[in-house]
């Protein structure tokens, strides 16, 4: 993998001097901003249609991870946040409440984890936001595992009259 100093570098004159994957004006705090969102690396490549590369990209989150600041002279200027980046995907049911219509969700084992919304986006916001509030106190242990969903067939008898 290539250094922070060529990876990265300081535009002048762009964005107030942000620090910018090299060769591009793309700034290297909107492929965190996207993270953040919910959006992954790839989602963030394709969107940029190869201006990026993978390699810049991992390369930014493990010197933000790191704490790796770039080495070039102008980019000490605005260096990289050192902030942890990582990432955690948590799978949630989602079913539609009948009476309300509202979307509910919750994360099976995740305590206190469960919220709703007008619209599966809304949804998606809010149980992002709870998922953070409740992993502020550090990871809780998990009440359980999500394993899956399962087809399952049951006889049942005929009603009367029905075709």
């Amino acid at each position: 993998m290539g250094h922070a100093a060529t990876m990265f570098q300081a535009r002048a004159g762009y964005a107030s001097g942000a620090l910018c994957f090299s060769g591009t004006k793309i700034r290297v705090e909107t492929l965190f901003n996207y993270l953040r969102d919910g959006g992954t690396i790839d989602e963030f490549l394709d969107e940029f249609e190869g201006a990026v590369n993978l390699e810049q990209a991992v390369c930014a989150v493990r010197d933000r991870r790191e704490g790796v600041r770039p080495a070039s002279r102008a980019a000490r200027h605005h260096p990289l946040r050192l902030e942890a980046l990582t990432m955690r995907t948590y799978t949630a049911v989602v079913e539609r409440c009948p009476a309300t219509r509202l979307y509910v969700g919750y994360v099976p084992g995740l305590p206190g984890a469960h919220s709703q919304g007008e619209t599966l986006e809304e949804l998606n916001d809010n149980l992002r936001e709870v998922i953070a509030l409740v992993l502020e106190d550090g990871e809780p242990e998990m009440d359980g595992e999500y394993v899956g969903t399962q087809t399952v067939m049951v006889d049942v008898p005929a009603v009367a009259g029905a075709t």
